[in-house]
């Protein structure tokens, strides 16, 4: 059975979590260009859809370094994932986070579920 350590270190997990990265950076880059299209006046909408946009550079920035192998790029990258996960949290009910909670724990599961796979080949 393989360390978990290991699994984490491996160019193939570092690989699979780049390319899950880049997914979610181009599902929230296209976010954030419907915002930019439907928000006329509106300035929350714009600053929901600039927020977006930020958010899909820094994932696209860190998937690149973790393509790369950094390892470091993969802690920050997840530590920030987690944060915005728990901010997500703190939003009332009624303002549509549902879908953003959906997609966390879809990633979350597809990660634990690699994880374990991986474990257990060998």
């Amino acid at each position: 059975m393989k360390r978990v350590k290991d699994i984490l270190r491996s160019p193939r997990f570092m690989r699979e979590v780049s390319q899950l990265l880049f997914a979610l950076a181009g599902l929230s880059g296209v976010v954030s260009l419907l915002l930019f299209t439907s928000a006329r006046d509106n300035l929350e909408v714009l600053g929901l859809a600039s927020a977006s946009l930020l958010q899909s550079i820094v994932y696209a920035v860190f998937a690149f370094f973790i393509r790369r192998g950094s390892g470091t790029a993969l802690w920050i990258a997840g530590a920030l994932f987690a944060l915005d996960s728990l901010l997500i949290l703190t939003q009332p009910i009624g303002s549509g986070v549902g879908g953003a909670l959906f997609a966390r724990v879809f990633l979350i599961a597809f990660l634990v579920r690699y994880v374990r796979r991986e474990r257990l080949s060998e």
